[in-house]
């Protein structure tokens, strides 16, 4: 049984904003509200509480009687609020969900505050924005009146952690070196992770453990993570086994503007990291977003380049990017590239 909690009582108590982890916790412990906004850039995790959410209030059996699920250009205040008024059939709750509430019409929000005092305590409404402006009026108000949660991008070690608990889930299990590597090759999209993870889980069978070669194995030859591994064997002047993996990405159609965007940001990256001189390589890489893990192999490449040199592999970025836009040959173009950057 989901406790109740009181709205009225609810409006009282001034509200704080929580993030995703407090409200995972609390819809554990069973302790649900009636009215919740959604906002912040990681749409991964928000799918990952309204699962919960809905599992925790909507019996399977009754879904079509006490789940609703509504756009916000489509929809008004007045249904909004009426579904959210409806009494739930054979339980103590319906849900009412909102998507792209952002984008309620605005004669809809002002309607929706006015509204909202009076929800029905048989209703949990979730208001899922993904862009907020909070100077809004909207949106101001909308903070005093729901249990406010930001889904934040995740810090490293919140992003390790939650990997390697979604592989849990999944009945496997990762070393830290694997982590690591994912992260590299990947990236911190929540999405694109538990993709590949699943591709792996696929993979490896009822075996336990996802090894680095299990990773590799399923990436194979022209994966998007050979970028990651091109940045550093060119910023460490290694041409040929940069070439071969650029041959690789060319013969699986990867785009040739996508390449030189990739190498531009990594040769702006270890233009402000030298231009810092040293005294705060820690903190201007946290500023750029570059993983600890791959911190030391930026230092290498950042001594082993002068400013001038950076400044000049800048420049070469952004005229291979003009000559892809007027050859046939973007390989050669491509390559010719490579080469200078090496150099």
């Amino acid at each position: 049984m989901v406790p109740l909690r009181s709205w009225g009582a609810s409006l009282l108590k001034q509200k704080m904003e929580i993030n995703f982890q407090a409200l995972i916790a609390n819809l554990r412990k069973g302790k649900i509200d009636p009215l919740y906004f959604f906002h912040g850039p990681q749409d991964f995790l928000k799918e990952e509480a309204l699962s919960l959410l809905i599992s925790k209030l909507v019996d399977p059996n009754l879904r079509s009687f006490n789940l609703d699920i509504l756009f916000g250009p489509d929809s008004s205040a007045d249904e909004i609020f009426n579904l959210s008024s409806t009494l739930p059939i054979n339980a103590e709750r319906r849900l009412v969900i909102v998507r792209e509430a952002q984008r309620l019409p605005v004669p809809s929000k002002n309607r929706l505050l006015k509204l909202l005092p009076h929800q029905s305590d048989t209703a949990t409404l979730v208001l899922v924005c993904t862009e907020v402006k909070f100077n809004q009026k909207f949106y101001q108000e909308l903070k005093k009146l729901a249990t406010v949660v930001k889904f934040g991008n995740l810090a490293y070690g919140e992003v390790r952690r939650w990997l390697s608990s979604r592989a849990g889930k999944l009945g496997k299990k990762l070393s830290l070196e694997v982590v690591n590597y994912l992260l590299e090759a990947v990236g911190d999209s929540l999405f694109d992770l538990a993709n590949e993870l699943e591709k792996m889980a696929y993979f490896v069978g009822e075996r336990a453990q996802i090894t680095t070669e299990d990773v590799q194995a399923v990436f194979g030859p022209g994966h998007p993570s050979e970028i990651y591994e091109i940045l550093d064997l060119v910023g460490e002047k290694r041409m040929e086994p940069a070439l071969r993996l650029l041959s690789n990405l060319f013969a699986y159609r990867k785009s040739p503007s996508w390449i030189t965007a990739s190498l531009r940001k990594h040769y702006s990256r270890l233009y402000l990291l030298k231009a810092a001189n040293g005294k705060r390589f820690g903190e201007v890489a946290g500023e750029l977003g570059i993983w600890e893990s791959k911190r030391e192999s930026y230092r290498r490449q950042v001594s082993s380049h002068s400013l001038d040199e950076l400044k000049e592999k800048i420049y070469l970025v952004y005229d291979a990017e003009l000559d892809l836009r007027s050859t046939l040959s973007r390989k050669l173009v491509l390559e010719l590239l490579i080469y200078n950057l090496c150099r």
